[in-house]
């Protein structure tokens, strides 16, 4: 299976940019991370679902990580389609500021 950088994504952002970066950290890179954290923690834990019991442990996680992604493409899409700046003004969003960074 061919794997592919979501490089339309590169211009929605998960974070926006601290003071003394040079730039926020996209919704692809972002997602990246996450994933890249709960693998280390499944490579640290593979004996963790059955501690648990619960054998879809990791299953389970791994979406929950990436589906909360799907819905930051969608917020983003209604912030370009309202030409908004930022969330504020949307309600606010944990998820950081969906804003096109210039």
């Amino acid at each position: 299976m061919e794997c592919r950088w979501p490089d339309w994504l590169d211009d929605v952002w998960a974070k926006s940019r601290m003071e003394g970066e040079a730039a926020g950290e996209s919704l692809a890179l972002h997602t990246l991370y996450v994933l890249d954290r709960l693998s280390k923690a499944v490579e640290l834990r593979r004996d963790l679902p059955q501690q648990v019991g619960f054998v879809g442990l990791w299953r389970c996680l791994f979406w929950s990580c990436l589906l909360p992604e799907f819905d930051s493409v969608r917020a983003h899409g209604a912030v370009c389609k309202s030409e908004r700046s930022s969330m504020t003004s949307f309600g606010g969003s944990k998820r950081g500021d969906f804003s096109k960074e210039a």
